[in-house]
């Protein structure tokens, strides 16, 4: 699995060149004359093969840079999160990234960090609307799981046999979930007659 974290990074990265944080506050120039900054990455979860992999691209990507990436994993825990934003707060990075356990429970993350003025942004998992002040990268989920499923009835075709499929779902509170979901099922209309869905199977 792949990831190009550009669109992350530079996103974080705009939000800095916005901030109104001295260049006093201890920062070091890259080789390239950039400043080097410290990043704190917060992940809800490693729990799965796609955020390992995001986590590793964030690490490279910024050790690319020349950055300094400061990690916390909170293993679900939206209160655990919190409080490790606020570590990162205190220990005034320049920047966050953050995977937030839903849309909701972010909103105190982002308005703490904006309290301090440090820029924060938010992978993957948008936050709810409201006056809090964040970016928000986010894939189009619908669109990658539609192509992925297109794929695979195709592939089941050439077998010509009928195929079952068990589809399992995750926290519909979640945009991803609800994303890959709706994604499966557009790719499944009119495919009855290959894919048969035998069960949804909720995974929360």
């Amino acid at each position: 699995m792949k990831f190009h974290f550009t669109p992350l990074i530079l996103g974080l990265a705009l939000l800095l060149s916005g901030c109104n944080k001295a260049d006093e506050a201890g920062r070091t120039a890259t080789a390239a004359g950039a400043p080097q900054l410290t990043i704190g990455v917060a992940f809800e979860t490693l729990q799965t093969e796609y955020w390992v992999a995001g986590f590793e691209a964030i690490r490279a990507d910024l050790q690319k840079r020349g950055h300094t990436m400061l990690e916390a994993v909170a293993d679900n825990d939206a209160n655990r999160q919190l409080e490790q934003v606020k570590n990162f707060i205190t220990r005034k990075v320049d920047g966050i990234i953050l995977v937030p356990k839903d849309a909701k429970t972010c909103l105190p993350m982002i308005k703490a960090a904006n309290a301090a003025n440090i820029p924060i942004v938010l992978f993957n998992r948008p936050p709810d609307k409201s006056d809090a002040r964040s970016v928000a990268i986010v894939a189009d989920n619908f669109a990658l799981t539609r192509e992925t499923v297109t794929y695979l009835v195709s592939e089941a075709r050439k077998k010509g046999k009928k195929l079952k499929a068990a589809v399992l779902i995750g926290d519909l509170g979640d945009i991803n979930a609800v994303g890959r979901r709706d994604g499966f099922d557009e790719a499944l209309k009119g495919q009855e007659e290959i894919v048969e869905v035998v069960s949804r199977i909720p995974t929360e």
